[in-house]
């Protein structure tokens, strides 16, 4: 699911981003933060947010939205000749720790073309590089599915 405010997110981000960076920002749904300080600001602001976004629902909903958890950060369109794309994995990774899935969907036309044909790429090229990244992607969300299930029985 993804973050049902954007805005909120957006206002969150410009607390701590000096205006004469804000322009760089406006493509990216992220930033890197290297000062522990600034990160633990960041979390609390993205809570608060998370908060207030939730008493936007009716009860239902707001007790399902309070409950979602982070599953993983993906990393999506990745190239990894380039040594940006490099980077900013590794940035993402020194950050958010095993948060960030190992799996990594990479930059592919076949990924590209599937929607104009109207098909998932598992059926427009189930043998392409992309298709067999969504297998592993979805293997690994397994795996880490069932470890968390079993590290929460055996410390119950």
């Amino acid at each position: 699911m993804t973050d049902p405010s954007p805005p909120n997110r957006q206002r969150v981000l410009l607390l701590f981003i000096p205006q004469r960076l804000r322009t760089l920002m406006q493509r990216w749904d992220f930033i890197v933060i290297r000062d522990a300080v600034a990160k633990q600001k960041v979390r609390d602001a993205s809570q608060t947010a998370h908060m207030e976004d939730a008493e936007m629902f009716d009860d239902d909903r707001q007790r399902t939205y309070r409950r979602l958890k982070l599953e993983g950060i993906l990393l999506t369109m990745f190239d990894d000749r380039t040594n940006l794309a490099r980077q900013v994995a590794e940035d993402l990774r020194d950050f958010f720790g095993n948060e960030v899935l190992t799996t990594v969907i990479p930059r592919s036309i076949r990924l590209a073309e599937a929607p104009s044909y109207g098909k998932p790429i598992l059926m427009y090229d189930p043998r392409s590089k992309g298709a067999e990244s969504y297998i592993r992607l979805a293997k690994e969300i397994l795996e880490n599915e069932r470890s968390s299930r079993e590290a929460t029985q055996g410390a119950g």
